[in-house]
């Protein structure tokens, strides 16, 4: 089916449970810092009245979204089902990229977005540093 809730309108079931999980997990590396998204998005909304606002929020999210990969690359993260094991690659990317997502939903405006996902691009850049450091960390286990 197809959510109708204010926080996901017109996303399937499956893509909020998703984004769901990989907030979970961001919450998690915020709960280090002793932040979640909730406190990070209100602090990025009261610079939305600035004459430079949307830069602004924009070199926080990708400060936010380094962090957040650095700290996947680097920590072992349980399942949420099975304690005694480690999340594996492809969930920690989806995880990553669904994290992404939400940050784009609450902030869609921002000319960070603007061909993000193109090579070359911080985000394609960000994303592939990523993966190779997920994939680098799980084989070492």
């Amino acid at each position: 089916g197809v959510t109708s809730t204010a926080r996901g309108i017109g996303l399937a079931n499956k893509t909020v449970g998703g984004r769901s999980s990989a907030m979970g997990v961001y919450d998690k590396y915020k709960s280090v810092l002793e932040e979640s998204w909730t406190t990070k998005k209100t602090e990025l909304e009261s610079y939305r009245h600035l004459a430079d606002g949307k830069e602004q929020i924009g070199d926080i999210i990708k400060l936010e979204l380094t962090g957040f990969s650095i700290w996947i690359v680097n920590e072992d993260i349980k399942q949420r089902t099975n304690a005694d094991k480690d999340l594996g690659s492809s969930s920690l990317m989806q995880y990553f990229g669904q994290v992404k997502e939400v940050m784009k939903d609450a902030f869609p405006d921002l000319p960070i977005w603007i061909n993000h996902d193109d090579s070359g691009q911080w985000y394609n850049i960000l994303r592939q540093s990523t993966n190779t450091g997920v994939l680098r960390r799980v084989q070492q286990s």
